[in-house]
């Protein structure tokens, strides 16, 4: 006799994920985790592959206990811990307005709770609105095997937080990496050993600002390098490279960047006052038809044609009309290739 316990695990988990995606899913897969051990399986990987913390704010005082943080240590303790895949530290968990110890528990917990992994272990760790002293604990000895085992890093940071030494220490940590992308941050980035862990299998890499990213041409090339054969999608936005950059390091960039076959995106301001870059784009130029170059088709997106694309972005802004924001609104557009 066929019974519901009798099912494969593929369907019970096929049949979990369905139920997952209704209203009052959560409900629902509480309940069918008391029916037999395989749906407590199904339903429990589930319900806690996504995790939130938040931090009160100083005006939650009078709340004792941080449901959220206790929530964890109990999945923890049960070894649920391990079906955790994003973890999110977000919301208004590090403005000024909240008590800054509150992050230090946060990361102390999420490495207590972290420390026991098997596989499946946690693959994107996303961290909103982070303060020095958060970047501080996340580059942690502590933390380092959880940004290890990595696949996805998202951050959002504050404008203005002097915060490079932290960043670049969680950076070379991940050495799973295939996505990075840092928002609202300053960061700056030197020396030959790149931006990324070496041997991360990286496929993006964003890192877009308020102020300019101060980088060296030496770094930005050990990145291309090192992701090579991985790389697809590359955007740091506003660049500002080193006034001694020397011509050749801008000259082996443009080699790097021309090898990687994958790569079909590049939002990188690439100083158009580098002859090497200009001949580059002249060269590109020579190959497109002189009904392309007039026509109101963006160019596509990709490498080959990233120098042209560059040189054409203030005739767009000319004969639009366009300046100020909405000028750069248009210049976004054509990077990424899309109609305008």
């Amino acid at each position: 006799m066929i019974t519901i316990a009798s099912l494969p695990q593929e369907i019970i988990d096929q049949n979990a994920v369905f139920a997952s995606h209704g209203d009052g899913s959560s409900q629902f897969l509480k309940s069918l985790r008391v029916v037999s051990r395989p749906f407590c399986y199904s339903a429990t990987r589930i319900l806690f592959q996504a995790v939130r913390l938040f931090q009160k704010k100083r005006s939650d005082s009078d709340l004792v206990k941080r449901d959220d943080i206790q929530a964890l240590l109990e999945l923890a303790q049960s070894g649920a811990s391990r079906y955790i895949r994003v973890m999110r530290v977000h919301g208004d968990t590090f403005l000024k307005s909240s008590d800054p110890s509150e992050g230090v528990e946060v990361i102390g917990t999420v490495a207590k709770a972290s420390r026991d992994y098997v596989r499946p272990r946690l693959e994107r760790l996303e961290l909103f609105e982070p303060d020095n002293l958060m970047l501080r604990e996340v580059s942690h000895h502590a933390v380092a095997p959880i940004i290890a085992g990595l696949k996805y890093l998202t951050i959002w940071g504050c404008a203005g937080c002097p915060n490079s030494p932290e960043m670049r220490r969680i950076l070379q940590s991940g050495e799973s990496l295939r996505s990075v992308e840092w928002r609202n941050c300053s960061p700056s980035f030197e020396g030959p050993t790149g931006i990324v862990h070496p041997r991360a299998p990286l496929e993006h890499l964003i890192l877009y600002c308020y102020n300019q990213i101060v980088i060296s041409l030496d770094a930005l090339s050990s990145t291309v390098r090192n992701a090579r054969s991985t790389i697809r999608c590359l955007g740091l936005y506003p660049m500002r490279c080193h006034v001694d950059a020397a011509e050749e390091h801008a000259q082996e960039l443009v080699r790097e960047l021309t090898s990687c076959h994958l790569l079909h995106h590049v939002d990188v301001p690439l100083f158009p006052e580098t002859p090497v870059v200009q001949q580059h784009a002249e060269r590109v130029k020579s190959t497109i038809p002189p009904e392309d170059l007039c026509s109101e088709e963006c160019c596509l997106d990709f490498w080959p044609r990233l120098g042209l694309i560059r040189l054409l972005i203030w005739d767009y802004k000319q004969a639009r009309g366009y300046s100020g924001p909405e000028g750069d609104v248009i210049q976004n557009l054509v990077n990424q290739g899309l109609p305008h």
